[in-house]
């Protein structure tokens, strides 16, 4: 039986925001690199960082790109700098994203400014963000930032973060705003003893009078995280899952507006 230990009502105004990963291909001063490449590391690239230290600040939760590696090490990754849509929703899918940003950043070097030893530098930056669930674009934006700087490398820095920066702040609006009227619930469950336990609670939950779709993210070591497409409460959900699946049994540990975290007994 599933054992309702405590149900904690949290005061959530704002709804959880989307699991995102970033994907920006940059060329800066005629050096080409994006992270997916094979064997090219797990950097964040000048704009990459820049819009994940922006947003960071502002709740947005971003995934690592170790979990992704390893399908860099096959066929299954998407072997180039501008993916496709498709080839984004089936890369990022594996690691749990919601959301990609998608894009392209390049630095230039316009040479010196008359008269003077400061170099013209300028940066274009264009993004666009994918929810992974329907493949459909959120939102787009772009950014043209110039600047001066005795050093090249500096300078080309300086305007791409400034980029990175203002597509981020611009985006942020067009992210919440998509995710603020989505219904669901996601699940945590630790403790558990394989995935195919997993895959059990999966089961049970696509048989759940009012859930209309049940999304594994993911699994490591005894935790699994579950998006089940509802328009029901996360109480209410909770309350439901008081019936024992084989041989488990949960103990659900805290509900809030839009989540459940519970453990395998």
């Amino acid at each position: 039986m599933f054992m309702l230990a405590a149900l904690l009502f949290a005061a959530d105004p704002s709804p959880p925001l989307p699991r995102c990963l970033v994907m920006i291909a940059e060329q800066n001063l005629g050096h080409a690199s994006y992270w997916w490449a094979k064997g090219a590391g797990t950097d964040l690239g000048i704009v990459e960082n820049a819009i994940v230290e922006t947003l960071r600040q502002r709740g947005v939760i971003f995934i690592d790109h170790d979990q992704l590696m390893a399908l860099l090490q096959t066929s299954k990754g998407p072997g180039k700098d501008e993916p496709s849509d498709a080839e984004v929703k089936q890369f990022a899918g594996h690691a749990g994203a919601d959301v990609v940003f998608i894009g392209k950043a390049i630095a230039t070097d316009a040479g010196l400014v008359l008269g003077t030893k400061m170099h013209s530098l300028q940066a274009n930056v264009s993004v666009r963000l994918l929810n992974l669930d329907d493949a459909k674009i959120i939102g787009t934006d772009s950014k043209t930032v110039t600047g001066m700087n005795v050093d090249t490398v500096t300078g080309s820095t300086k305007v791409l973060t400034q980029a990175g920066q203002k597509i981020a702040g611009d985006l942020y609006d067009k992210l919440a705003a998509s995710w603020k009227n989505r219904t669901g619930v996601h699940l945590t469950v630790s403790g558990l003893k394989s995935w195919g336990e997993l895959h059990a609670i999966e089961d049970a939950l696509r048989k759940t009078t009012g859930v209309s779709a049940v999304n594994e993210r993911g699994y490591e070591a005894g935790k699994g995280e579950i998006d089940l497409a509802t328009a029901l409460a996360a109480s209410d959900i909770a309350e439901r899952l008081n019936a024992k699946i084989g041989k488990m049994s949960l103990s659900v540990d805290a509900v809030s507006t839009n989540t459940i975290h519970a453990t395998r007994q």
